[in-house]
């Protein structure tokens, strides 16, 4: 299925070929790849060399409030079985890149689910588990994260871009009582974990959209 309720969400917020500046990263470790992008000069590698989630949040000032928006990001795991999310209406404040109040919504490139999470200081409070398809690893695969406001309840949705189009994986999430939206900061960006092997995802062309 192709969403056509938000298709995409505008203005552009973060465009593809942004600085490393617009960014706060959760750990060192990560380093710039010229040998892996998809586009010219380099993308974003992270290692995972150990067994926890690295994060990074957007600090453009375009990006410390997006209630309703977009995320898009190129992805490729040399390894399978590497979590990929998207981090939304996160409350860190500009410098802080964490995830203890937000949605996160994870993905593995080569599985058959995704979930998305809610978090409160910390603590997951909510999950909902969706389907998707499985695409493959050692090449670069495309994504879209979307949420927005249907009256009351914020719904989410996962798309990957197919080579012509956008199609929906699994069905769309309806979040009733969403949290968050009153908050001055409402981030967005992304996050990364290997459960045991010091494996590396490579990240290009990351955007972020708002809804208007």
């Amino acid at each position: 299925m192709v969403n056509t309720i938000l298709t995409p969400p505008k203005p552009r917020l973060l465009s593809p070929h942004h600085s490393l500046v617009d960014w706060d990263m959760s750990a060192a470790g990560w380093r710039i790849s010229t040998t892996y992008k998809v586009s010219l000069p380099s993308s974003i590698n992270w290692p995972l060399a150990t067994t926890t989630w690295y994060h990074q949040l957007c600090k453009n000032a375009n990006c410390l409030k997006v209630s309703e928006g977009s995320i898009i990001t190129q992805a490729m795991d040399l390894a399978g079985n590497t979590f990929l999310a998207f981090l939304f209406r996160n409350t860190a404040p500009a410098g802080i890149s964490n995830i203890q109040n937000c949605y996160k919504l994870d993905i593995t490139l080569d599985a058959t689910s995704w979930w998305l999470r809610e978090y409160q200081t910390g603590v997951q409070t909510r999950i909902w588990t969706r389907g998707k398809t499985a695409q493959g690893i050692m090449a670069w695969q495309k994504y879209r994260v979307s949420w927005w406001l249907i009256g009351w309840n914020l719904t989410v949705t996962l798309e990957w871009w197919n080579g012509t189009a956008w199609v929906q994986q699994g069905d769309i999430v309806t979040v009733t009582d969403p949290l968050f939206g009153a908050e001055t900061i409402q981030r967005a960006g992304l996050s990364y974990y290997h459960g045991s092997y010091p494996w590396t995802i490579y990240i290009d062309d990351t955007e972020i959209w708002q809804r208007t």
